[in-house]
């Protein structure tokens, strides 16, 4: 704890409750939820914050919080029905992703 303060405790304090360029309030946002779920699930108020004092045999072991932001914007997109004479229905649409592939 480079600052002396729960690293949990830390982005509570920081929280965002509007988008911090736009002051609009966010289209959605459970990141509070999300910490609440996550310190219950992992025992976080358990753990001993000391940095290297926690030990599971010869492994130093220890907790860490990471959470993101992602920006994105909406393009067109569209997306083709046909109900052909038989009465089978063809949906064609596309997607992409900006994620790298996985290695073979």
């Amino acid at each position: 704890m480079m600052v002396g303060l729960d690293p949990l405790e830390l982005r509570l304090r920081n929280y965002a409750e509007v988008h911090p360029q736009s002051g609009l309030p966010w289209s959605s946002n459970a990141l509070r939820e999300c910490y609440a779920i996550g310190r219950s699930a992992s025992g976080w108020s358990n753990r001993n914050p000391e940095i290297g004092s926690m030990r599971d045999g010869h492994w130093k072991i220890g907790y860490g919080l990471a959470a993101i932001s992602w920006s994105w914007f909406q393009v067109r997109c569209q997306a083709r029905a046909t109900i052909t004479r038989d009465g089978q229905a063809d949906v064609r649409s596309a997607q992409a992703t900006r994620a790298p592939a996985p290695e073979p």
